[in-house]
């Protein structure tokens, strides 16, 4: 017999992949959903207390064209969070999506770079499942 708290714990197994299909949970999206919802691009970075900054420009509602024209609209979505790896000369940008409130918007925000050296670097989309996706080179100066 399955006392409440085990009764729980298995509905909660069983929702969060409902929840996360559902845009509930934060889930880094793919080129595929990147691009259906109008394109991402970069811009130069800054800089604002010691730290680099990318600016990143994507809308995941669909609702305007960033870099092609959107395929797909989703009034529910919002960017979370922009996540950024750098690896040597290399910069991965992911997009991570969840539900929309009153705080978040469907916008991208300028991701952190940290206090990179100076140079030359090549920017990447990364899907989930690894793959890249060129964007761009960008130049960190002193």
């Amino acid at each position: 017999m399955m006392t409440i708290r085990e009764y729980l714990a298995a509905a909660l197994l069983l929702l969060c992949p409902l929840a996360a299909f559902a845009g509930i949970l934060p889930e880094r999206q793919s080129w595929d959903f990147m691009q259906s919802v109008g394109g991402i691009s970069v811009g130069d970075p800054f800089r604002e207390d010691g730290t680099w900054f990318l600016p990143v420009s994507c809308d995941v509602s669909g609702t305007r064209k960033v870099t092609v024209e959107p395929t797909r609209l989703n009034s529910a979505l919002a960017a979370a969070d922009v996540r950024i790896q750098v690896k040597g000369t290399a910069v991965y940008v992911t997009v991570v999506t969840t539900m929309v409130s009153h705080n978040r918007s469907s916008l991208c925000k300028p991701a952190a770079l940290g206090n990179l050296p100076v140079g030359t670097y090549s920017v990447f989309y990364r899907d989930p499942d690894g793959t890249r996706h060129k964007l761009g080179r960008i130049s960190i100066k002193q």
